[in-house]
């Protein structure tokens, strides 16, 4: 666990199996750049099913039509634990941002780590890193 995180936030998700989304749990603090819904979905487009073959994504869409969050779970080394990246606009500038995110074995939780503003530069980059701070998600969050 010699890893050094950078700074994140985290949301923890209940799974509502009757509508089939997860639903954010109350914060003290709410971070708005994650929705209160998200779900988990089968990939349909190929360039992003080359690496990740299902989805998450929020209810919510953009005035293009394009979901505001939406993102390819791609896999890693440890079960049940995927990445990805966000694109965002700060500043007027374009940015990515690192997420993580932690099912629990029976689906009924979802834990969502945000790295705003902190991203590496290609899939291989990104699924090496979250592959070596994991075991310290893991540690500090008794996951």
């Amino acid at each position: 666990m010699s890893s050094i995180i950078p700074n994140y936030h985290l949301s923890v998700f209940s799974n509502n199996v009757q509508t089939g989304y997860y639903e954010k749990q109350p914060e003290m603090m709410p971070f708005l750049k994650i929705p209160f819904e998200l779900k988990v979905e089968e990939t349909q487009r190929k360039d992003i099913k080359t690496h990740a073959d299902k989805l998450i994504r929020g209810t919510e869409k953009t005035k293009t039509g394009n979901w505001k969050f939406y993102n390819g779970l791609l896999n890693t080394s440890f079960p049940n634990w995927y990445c990805g990246n966000i694109c965002d606009f700060y500043r007027g500038q374009k940015k990515t941002n690192l997420v993580i995110f932690r099912f629990s074995p029976d689906h009924s939780s979802l834990y969502v780590f945000y790295f705003t503003g902190y991203d590496k530069n290609n899939t291989e980059q990104r699924i090496k890193f979250v592959n070596s701070i994991i075991p310290n998600l893991k540690y500090v969050h008794f996951l």
